[in-house]
């Protein structure tokens, strides 16, 4: 997962996505966020929230 940033100005997010590694991307938007992952046995989850606490993606993965 990426949840890029780093405290810079949300600029044009779409403006590279014909680019080959953004063909995975799930979701995208001009926001500043966090991800809180929650880790157990055999699963990782995380939530990602907006500067104003709304969900903007949710996942969840089986892992070994």
């Amino acid at each position: 997962m990426t949840s890029a940033g780093g405290g810079s100005k949300p600029g044009k997010v779409d403006e590279n996505v014909s680019r080959p590694e953004c063909a995975s991307r799930k979701s995208s938007g001009t926001f500043w966020n966090a991800t809180l992952f929650e880790v157990k046995p055999g699963e990782i989850a995380g939530v990602t929230y907006d500067d104003r606490g709304v969900v903007r993606d949710t996942f969840s993965r089986i892992v070994p």
